[in-house]
Order: structure tokens, then sequence, then C-alpha cells
């Protein structure tokens, strides 16, 4: 899968050891995806998106390298923080062909779709998230 576009990801698709069940969401860095390890547990994958497309020129080289470097500073920032609402880090591959973090796996709504149904936060709402 070195030479992948993001749209061309499937569930079904093994990812650095990881089965793609389902795509989750995304954004601007990559998409992110629900995923079983070999044991069936699941789990939370981040995918870079500049690590999936194929390299077209010098300035994607750069815009790569500068994304993988965000991913990296996350990841990074990601394992200083213990708390029961933060996803812990359980894998993450940043130097292969294909760079992604994989994080215990929280289900429910996201913050898009709790604003969807219940309308925007108040400061209250915000102080307690």
């Amino acid at each position: 899968m070195e030479d992948t576009s993001m749209f061309d990801l499937q569930p079904g698709n093994n990812v650095g050891g990881y089965t793609l069940i389902s795509r989750l969401g995304g954004g601007a860095m990559g998409s992110v995806w629900r995923v079983n390890d070999d044991g069936g547990n699941q789990y939370a994958m981040k995918i870079l998106r500049a690590s999936v497309r194929t390299k077209q020129s010098e300035d994607e080289d750069s815009e790569q390298e500068r994304a993988r470097m965000r991913l990296k500073r996350e990841a990074l920032a990601l394992q200083r923080i213990h708390h029961p609402g933060v996803c812990a880090i359980v894998d993450m591959e940043l130097d292969a062909s294909i760079a992604f973090i994989v994080t215990e796996l929280i289900e429910g709504h996201n913050l898009r779709e709790d604003v969807d149904e219940n309308g925007p936060y108040i400061a209250d709402d915000l102080e307690r998230l």
C-alpha cells in the first residue's frame, strides 16, 4: 500500500498490522479509522494523508515532511497526557511509508455530532469539557 491515495483505503485493508474496519472521520491531516488488531481488539487509527499518496513534486516532499513532524508532535504531546478523557497511544509508526498513530477507541458522539443534536455550547458546557 505504499503508493495508495487516501481514497483507496477500504475496510479490510491491512495497515501496520491492523485491519481497517470503518472510517470514523477525517480532516486536513488525514483520516481516522476503527481498526482491529490480530487479537480482535478495536482501536482508532489516524493515518497521515500525505504519507499515503504518491509524491508529485519536491514541494510535496517538504509538505509530507511537515505533516509527519506535526503528527510526531501530536503523538509526543499525547504520550505526556494521562487523563481519563484523553485516548492513550497504543502504537505508532512515523517513519515508514504510511505514518499513523493508534489510540484507544472511545465510543460516543464527536463534538460536531453533539452540537448538531444539542446546539452550540455555552460557557458552562465548555468548562465541563
